[in-house]
């Protein structure tokens, strides 16, 4: 084989690996479109998140004028960018202090073993992107 024809496939075997990653990557990301939503994780958005963050994710629920730290607007492009998905469980979970946020945003216990619900609500959040 050719010296230039041994560089040609490296290069090639190069590009292709890398494109193989980027697509592996790309592939283990959900668009807002791919979460299961169940009811549960609707009615616990309305009863709890709501209150803060308001029905359409804007953080000005009712309560929100009352807080010296306003709740995230979850309809922020940039701030979605910047989250992934297991901190926004952690947060719903774990509540605010547990990634060092305000300990208002309260910790949701009860949903540590509701693995289905805590996705629901994060499929919640992250479908207010750029509304």
């Amino acid at each position: 084989m050719k010296r230039s024809s041994r560089m040609a496939t490296r290069v090639s075997l190069a590009f292709g690996g890398a494109v193989s990653l980027v697509l592996v990557v790309v592939a283990g990301c959900k668009s807002q479109h791919e979460y299961v939503i169940p009811t549960a994780s609707r009615q616990i958005f309305s009863q709890r998140c709501s209150v803060c963050h308001g029905m359409e994710g804007k953080g000005d629920g009712p309560a929100a004028a009352a807080l010296a730290v306003k709740p995230r607007n979850y309809s922020d492009e940039r701030w979605q960018d910047s989250v992934d998905d297991l901190r926004i469980r952690t947060i719903i979970v774990n509540g605010g202090p547990s990634v060092g946020l305000s300990p208002l945003m309260v910790a949701n216990p009860d949903l540590k073993d509701k693995p289905d619900v805590v996705e629901g609500l994060v499929g919640l959040v992250r479908g207010f992107r750029g509304q």
